[in-house]
């Protein structure tokens, strides 16, 4: 897979694409990916994600950026796991919000020639959002793609969103997150220096210093797997106040 971090580092064409925040590459997200590569890969075109770093609320409402379920770099670990060719991490900024939905996917045709864009049932890109699935449509028509609009995924008659993830990490219910991500929630961090007490009592522990942008359990005590240096191993991790 090829992982670039701007437009501009690309010159393809006939890509398959698909664009968004992606965050938590969840089951609804997995979904659209699925579709995109067995599309494009069964007419031997690359399958393309364009996804942003900043996440877009935090550029333009900073006080109600939302903690994320991912890291570009896990993101794009993940898309490659769905057998996606080429993503792009594109910077997003106050120019990029600037754009309206047609300037924007005039600049990806200058880059990837997409000829099939797929996105969510809910997608809309764009200045003020003027780029909603009608418009794409007519853009399409007008610009030489094809739009894919991909139905949600539910799971107990609720439509599965990062949104929606976020609240339930909040509220510790992880096993429904990983029904969710379709996978178990991961937390990653720099290991810092403790009272090293847990040593004293056979049971060494690690104090891990996660980036605070990203979304945390509710306060408690969780079984996990944790890997040291790429080996897992079962774990037990407190989250909240020191034990």
């Amino acid at each position: 897979m090829q992982h670039v971090g701007s437009l501009e580092h690309l010159s393809v064409k006939n890509a398959w694409l698909t664009m968004g925040t992606f965050d938590g590459v969840h089951r609804g997200h997995q979904e659209i990916i699925r579709q995109l590569t067995a599309g494009a890969h069964a007419q031997n075109a690359p399958a393309a994600v364009l996804t942003f770093d900043p996440h877009p609320v935090a550029v333009l409402r900073p006080d109600k950026a939302p903690p994320l379920l991912t890291s570009a770099h896990e993101r794009a670990e993940l898309f490659a796991r769905l057998g996606v060719d080429i993503v792009i991490t594109h910077p997003f900024n106050h120019e990029v919000a600037a754009l309206s939905a047609r300037d924007f996917l005039q600049k990806l045709q200058t880059h990837l020639g997409f000829t099939q864009f797929w996105v969510g049932y809910d997608f809309a890109m764009g200045h003020n959002r003027d780029g909603n699935i009608p418009t794409l449509r007519q853009l399409g028509a007008e610009m030489g793609f094809h739009l894919h609009v991909v139905e949600p995924i539910t799971f107990d008659g609720k439509t599965v969103s990062s949104s929606q993830i976020r609240k339930l990490i909040a509220a510790g219910q992880m096993e429904e997150v990983t029904e969710r991500l379709g996978r178990p929630y991961q937390l990653s961090g720099i290991v810092v220096e403790g009272a090293k007490r847990g040593r004293t009592i056979g049971i060494p522990t690690a104090n891990l210093a996660p980036d605070p942008k990203r979304a945390f359990p509710a306060r408690g005590v969780y079984a996990c797997r944790t890997w040291i240096n790429a080996s897992p191993v079962l774990a037990v991790t407190n989250i909240g106040l020191r034990p």
